[in-house]
């Protein structure tokens, strides 16, 4: 867990990969770091990768310190985990850049209210990793 003391002391957001490469990308892997250290923010990374993502939003929705990017998962996944935990949890990725136009497409297909929509495709990231 020294990645996750590391975050704590530097007080930086910890990513971590999830989905492909199991046994070890298991969301629920997170879960005794997530509750370990309260105040560090950890960002599930694919949130599953489709295969996993009920299991990514679990895990989210039992400790408020973990955030969920989306790249990979499928648009109703990525509305379902908006709706139960809030646009301030969830945050777009594409995993690569050649990904970003089908990534934004899932987020701009969901009807998402304008302040919403400005949450899950920049305001969470921004605050999640101290950007301006």
């Amino acid at each position: 867990m020294l990645v996750f003391e590391v975050g704590t002391e530097l007080k930086i957001p910890v990513m971590v990969h999830t989905g492909m490469g199991l046994p070890f990308a298991q969301p629920s892997l997170c879960l005794p770091a997530a509750k370990k250290y309260p105040k560090t923010k950890i960002v599930l990374a694919h949130a599953g990768f489709t295969f996993l993502s009920a299991e990514a939003q679990v895990i989210a929705s039992e400790c408020p310190n973990i955030y969920l990017e989306t790249s990979w998962c499928t648009s109703n996944d990525i509305g379902w985990m908006i709706r139960t935990l809030g646009s301030e949890r969830v945050m777009l990725g594409s995993d690569l850049p050649a990904n970003i136009s089908s990534e934004l497409a899932k987020y701009r297909g969901l009807g998402l209210e304008d302040r919403s929509l400005q949450q899950v495709l920049a305001t969470t990231a921004q605050t999640v990793f101290g950007l301006s």
